[in-house]
């Protein structure tokens, strides 16, 4: 899944006991999936339709994304393993301004090909349009690879779930930025998977989580 980030999703795939079948963790059948963060937003979140001219703010740490202590307590389990952390500038032929991806749980002994148990990515761009468009595109190239794909919308922002045989994700536009939040599968029950995504997501835009109440 890694492909980066396009159209309405297609039918949704249903669950498998086999771990090695790409599902998502809902079955066919169910009714079309959003998730409202809360009955009101936070006081300042990013408008996920206004057009913008200025390019979209990334945050240049991780503990600026999320800090560890609320990922765990996201989970509901413990992170063993340590951080990773990737800063990437501009990249003009894409519109990207910028690009923060943050590891959680990395296992120590895994290699280049390990997986962390939580990563989260930030990706800027030029406006919101360039945005969307490259959201439109990560899901087509999911979709093309045989991923199961399915819309789920947070709190008005256009996302969608995307699941493989090793992780599961949470690709989203947020005015001119998108985020991508990935789980390693296993390290939530797959009846979880969708709403640890959907918190993680909540967490870093600065959102109430699904169990919170706006103050």
């Amino acid at each position: 899944m890694g492909a980066a980030l396009a159209a309405l999703a297609a039918p949704v795939t249903g669950c498998s006991d086999d771990p090695s079948t790409p599902d998502l963790p809902f079955s066919a059948g169910d009714p079309p999936q959003t998730f409202t963060a809360a009955v009101v937003p936070s006081p300042t979140p990013s408008d996920p339709t206004a057009g913008s001219a200025a390019p979209a703010v990334v945050p240049e740490s991780c503990g600026d994304v999320a800090s560890v202590t609320r990922v765990v307590e996201v989970l509901g389990a413990p992170l063993e393993g340590s951080g990773s952390f990737v800063y990437a500038g501009p990249l003009p032929e894409s519109g990207r301004t910028a690009r923060i991806t943050c590891g959680y749980g990395l296992p120590d002994t895994g290699g280049e090909d390990a997986i962390p148990a939580v990563e989260i990515t930030i990706n800027g761009y030029v406006d919101v349009e360039t945005a969307r468009g490259r959201l439109d595109g990560s899901v087509e190239s999911a979709r093309s690879q045989g991923d199961a794909t399915a819309g789920v919308e947070l709190d008005g922002r256009p996302g969608f779930v995307l699941a493989d045989a090793e992780t599961v994700s949470y690709v989203v536009a947020d005015g001119a930025r998108t985020l991508v939040v990935t789980l390693r599968r296993g390290v939530v029950s797959r009846s979880a998977e969708q709403l640890v995504l959907l918190d993680l997501a909540a967490l870093t835009l600065g959102l109430p989580l699904s169990g919170e109440t706006a103050g």
